[in-house]
């Protein structure tokens, strides 16, 4: 049988291991270090996506100038 409790925010029934209540959102327990923890995981990921997608660009944009040096340079020979 699954355990419940009341929602001390909004009152609803909810399952006792929730940490979050699914009807209002709010936090259930005093585990916000866990909550913390899992925010940090998340930033983490993300920067490191972030970061790569930059570095995407990065290498993008040093094609595109190879590329721009290469046309001034047939343009400047053709003169």
């Amino acid at each position: 049988m699954q355990q419940v409790s009341i929602c001390r925010f909004c009152g609803k029934t909810i399952d006792t291991q929730f940490l979050y209540c699914p009807w209002c959102g709010e936090l259930l327990h005093e585990s916000a270090h866990l909550a913390e923890i899992v925010n940090r995981v998340f930033n983490t990921v993300e920067e490191k996506e972030t970061g790569k997608r930059i570095e995407k660009i990065g290498q993008s944009l040093d094609i595109l100038e190879k590329e721009i040096t290469s046309v001034i340079h047939t343009m400047e020979s053709k003169k």
